[in-house]
């Protein structure tokens, strides 16, 4: 993370989210079925984004924050797609990386398909590294 390079000016502000924002937030990942977000966890988590008249059009933030091991998990990250190309998914995932890294976080972890190469493109510019290949899949439990 030390090498990163500066996040891209986005045309939309990018900010920390509060509770006023979770109705907004929730409508971005409604509109993306492969995104599960849980507002219940909203309190414990860290979100940044953008909004546009009310409306948030890019967000992101953490799955997990573990400070006793200064680890953090960063997900949800998500921009509208009439949004994208402007540069928020890096300014967004470069807030959160800068403010966790203020917060004494020394390890901070995503995970993104291999085949998302705009994300991985974003991430590698930010100073994200490959360290273990996934593999997905669904399971069926078998009674």
């Amino acid at each position: 993370r030390s090498s990163r390079a500066p996040a891209q000016r986005t045309p939309q502000p990018i900010r920390q989210l509060t509770r006023a924002d979770l109705p907004a937030l929730q409508q971005l990942y409604d509109q993306q079925s492969e995104v599960v977000f849980s507002a219940e966890l909203f309190p414990q988590s860290l979100f940044f984004g953008a909004s546009d008249g009310g409306r948030v059009i890019a967000a992101g933030g953490t799955h997990a924050l573990t400070p006793a091991y200064q680890v953090a998990v960063l997900g949800h990250i998500l921009t509208a797609p009439e949004a994208r190309r402007q540069g928020y998914a890096g300014a967004i995932t470069a807030a959160l990386a800068d403010t966790l890294g203020q917060r004494q976080f020394s390890t901070i972890v995503l995970n993104v398909f291999a085949d998302n190469q705009p994300a991985v493109r974003v991430y590698a510019r930010l100073g994200f590294q490959a360290v273990h290949k996934m593999v997905t899949g669904r399971a069926t439990l078998l009674t």
